[in-house]
């Protein structure tokens, strides 16, 4: 699947590297604990749900729902939130949106502040890419 994307990743190394970090910060196991609150939170605090980050890009769900309806005109799904091809162009849109001028604009993005630590995975992730 991602073997797809080989072409753009070189040519566009950032939002895989971001996935990459992403991934790192927050391991499948703390996913699957997300989907879980999220599934309650649409229940019982739907605006908390809207605001939540998830997926493999860690995007908000009101994001999600603006990419996928935007881009393919469907609602998203955990299945999209886990599949590394959508999240690739989701993050590819998302930075898209953003005034990103380096890799601590991403990390600010990202984190909600400049943090250094994120860009210093952003750029072993960028570098691992090469």
């Amino acid at each position: 699947m991602l073997s797809d994307l080989r072409e753009q990743i070189k040519s566009d190394p950032l939002p895989a590297a971001v996935l990459w970090v992403e991934t790192t910060l927050r391991p499948a196991w703390v996913r699957r604990a997300e989907y879980m609150y999220w599934k309650v939170c649409t229940i019982v605090a739907h605006h908390r749900a809207m605001q939540m980050t998830v997926g493999l890009a860690q995007m908000k769900v009101w994001l999600w729902k603006e990419f996928l309806q935007t881009e393919t005109h469907k609602t998203p799904t955990i299945a999209d939130w886990e599949n590394p091809l959508v999240n690739y162009y989701a993050v590819k849109w998302y930075l898209s949106q953003k005034n990103i001028f380096s890799w601590l604009d991403v990390s600010f993005v990202y984190t909600g502040g400049v943090n250094e630590y994120y860009t210093m995975l952003l750029y072993d992730a960028l570098t691992r890419l090469s």
